[in-house]
C-alpha cells in the first residue's frame, strides 16, 4: 500500500492507527474531490457491481454525504470470511 500511495503523490502516516484514519488523513490533502469511497481490509471481497451501485446512489442524492455500505450475506458466505479473517488474509488490525 506505501508504494500505491506514494504513486499518487501521497505518503502513507505511520501514527494513523487504521484505514480509516489514513483516508482522513488523505482527504485533508485532497482540493474538492466529487466523492471519496474509502475501502478497508476486507475491500477485496467487494463485488465490482455493488461499488458501481454505490457510486451511482451516492452521485444521485446530494444529501448523501457519507454511506456505509452493507451485503446480505448467506450463512456459508459468512463462515468462509470468518475463515479467511481468522486466517489473516482479511480484516483490519488485531489488538
Amino acid at each position: 500500500m506505501p508504494a500505491t500511495i506514494s504513486e499518487w503523490g501521497h505518503h502513507d502516516v505511520p501514527e494513523c492507527r487504521n484505514g480509516t484514519e489514513r483516508c482522513a488523513e488523505a482527504l485533508a490533502s485532497l482540493h474538492d474531490p466529487d466523492l471519496i469511497i474509502n475501502f478497508q481490509g476486507d475491500a477485496l471481497l467487494t463485488p465490482p457491481g455493488f461499488v458501481e451501485s454505490l457510486i451511482a446512489r451516492m452521485r444521485d442524492d446530494s444529501d448523501a454525504l457519507v454511506a456505509t455500505p452493507a451485503m446480505r450475506l448467506r450463512s456459508d458466505e459468512v463462515r468462509a470470511l470468518q475463515a479467511e479473517e481468522a486466517a489473516g488474509r482479511v480484516g483490519g488490525l488485531r489488538s
